[in-house]
């Protein structure tokens, strides 16, 4: 859960959001202190958590084989 927490502060940082407007954003969804809990890494959250604030912030997971979709294989060294 540490690498989506991650990926959720890197968004806020690169939009300029705090994470009193992300709280803001899913009140009533998600309490305020549950946000500061997460997010200062004090405590982990639930995968259901994670979601409502990934997608306040526009976030999806995609499956790695997928994100790979169109590259060539890499080549096998013998």
């Amino acid at each position: 859960m540490s690498e989506i927490r991650d990926i959720i502060l890197s968004k806020m940082r690169t939009s300029g959001m705090t994470v009193y407007r992300l709280s803001k954003m899913v009140e009533g969804k998600v309490p305020q202190r549950t946000i500061y809990d997460f997010l200062n890494g004090t405590t982990d959250t639930t995968t259901a958590v994670a979601s409502v604030l990934m997608d306040a912030l526009g976030l999806t997971i995609c499956d790695k084989q997928k994100s790979r979709k169109g590259r060539r294989p890499r080549k096998e060294k013998l």
